[in-house]
C-alpha cells in the first residue's frame, strides 16, 4: 500500500519525522499512522528530575518537527519535580485516573476525561492520586521537536532509548 502524500493549503508538504526518537519504536518513525496498541512503554529518565527515575513510563505515539505526542503511565503517589519548559507548550488529555496538577499559581484535580494545558515558561507539576494514564502533546512552535524531546527524556544517555518489540 502506497502512503498518501499530504499537502498543506500553502502547497508545502509536511516533513516526516526522522529518527531516532526517544521512546518511539523505530518502525513507527516517519509514518503518518502508528500502531500504538502494539507498542510497549518504557521508563524515562527526564533531564529535569534525574533523581526521579521511574516516575513515568511512556511510549511515543507520534513525532514531527513541531510536536511529540506520547502516552504516559504514572503509579499512584508518584510526583515529578516542579519544572519549566521554555521551548514548548503542552496539551494533555487524562485518559485514566486522577492527578493533582499545579500550573503556575493554580492547583487543581484532573480527572478521567479532562483536558488541561500548560504553556511554555509555566512552572508545573503532576502528582498521581491514582494510577493514571495521560495522552500529552508537546508543541514546539519554533520546530526542533525531536532533538528537544531526545534531550529532555534521554537523561544524558549516549544512545537514544527506543522501544523494542
Amino acid at each position: 500500500m502506497t502512503e498518501k502524500r499530504y499537502v498543506r493549503r500553502d502547497g508545502s508538504t509536511p516533513v516526516k519525522a526522522q529518527g531516532p526518537v526517544a521512546y518511539m519504536h523505530p518502525d513507527d518513525i516517519g509514518h503518518w499512522h502508528v500502531p500504538g496498541l502494539k507498542r510497549r512503554a518504557a521508563t524515562i529518565v527526564p533531564n529535569y528530575a534525574r533523581g526521579q527515575d521511574g516516575v513515568d513510563t511512556i511510549k511515543v505515539l507520534f513525532a514531527s518537527d513541531t510536536m511529540i505526542m506520547f502516552e504516559s503511565f504514572r503509579k499512584k503517589g508518584m510526583r515529578d519535580t516542579a519544572h519549566i519548559h521554555a521551548d514548548h507548550d503542552a496539551l494533555v488529555y487524562q485518559k485514566k485516573g486522577r492527578v493533582l496538577m499545579r500550573v503556575g499559581p493554580d492547583v487543581f484535580v484532573v480527572e478521567e476525561g479532562d483536558t488541561y494545558f500548560h504553556p511554555r515558561g509555566a512552572l508545573h507539576q503532576h502528582e498521581a492520586l491514582e494510577d493514571s494514564i495521560r495522552i500529552e502533546t508537546k508543541i514546539y512552535p519554533e520546530g526542533g521537536a525531536i532533538a528537544a524531546w531526545n534531550a529532555l527524556v534521554a537523561g544524558g544517555a549516549q544512545v537514544i532509548p527506543v522501544l523494542q518489540d
